[in-house]
C-alpha cells in the first residue's frame, strides 16, 4: 500500500492526536489528492473509507485545530479551494451527524424478483 495513504489511515483513526497530529494529517490528505488519479482501484477504496472516517471526527479534530488555527482566514491566505474539502473543518464541523452508508455491492435479484421481472414484462 501507498506509504502515504497508510500513515493517513491511521490518523483519521486517532482523533486524539495533537493538533500538530493533525494539522500534518491535512497536509497528508493535499498530498494524496495530488496523486490520487494514480492510485489503484483497491488504494481508492481505502481512501474514500479513510476520508469517510475523517468526516465522522472532523469535529473532534476541528476542535483540536482550532486552538491554533484560524481556518477562514488559512483558507484565505493560502487560496485553498473547496474541493481541498479537509481543510473546511469548521464548516463541517457545524454539520448535522449524518450515519455513513456502508459500501453497497450490486445486488443480485432473487429467483423471486426474476420471476416478477419476468411476469410484469
Amino acid at each position: 500500500m501507498n506509504p502515504q495513504l497508510e500513515r493517513y489511515r491511521l490518523e483519521v483513526n486517532d482523533p486524539g492526536a495533537t493538533g500538530p497530529e493533525h494539522l500534518q494529517m491535512l497536509v497528508r490528505r493535499d498530498n494524496l489528492a495530488k496523486i490520487e488519479s494514480s492510485l489503484s482501484p483497491e488504494q481508492l477504496e481505502v481512501l474514500q473509507e479513510a476520508d469517510r472516517t475523517f468526516l465522522r471526527h472532523a469535529t473532534l479534530f476541528y476542535v483540536e485545530l482550532a486552538k491554533g488555527i484560524d481556518f477562514p482566514a488559512e483558507r484565505q491566505e493560502e487560496n485553498i479551494p473547496p474541493e481541498r474539502w479537509w481543510w473546511y473543518l469548521d464548516v463541517l464541523a457545524q454539520l448535522p451527524q449524518q450515519p455513513t452508508p456502508a459500501p453497497t455491492e450490486e445486488k443480485k435479484p432473487t429467483s423471486s424478483e426474476e420471476e416478477a421481472h419476468a411476469v410484469a414484462s
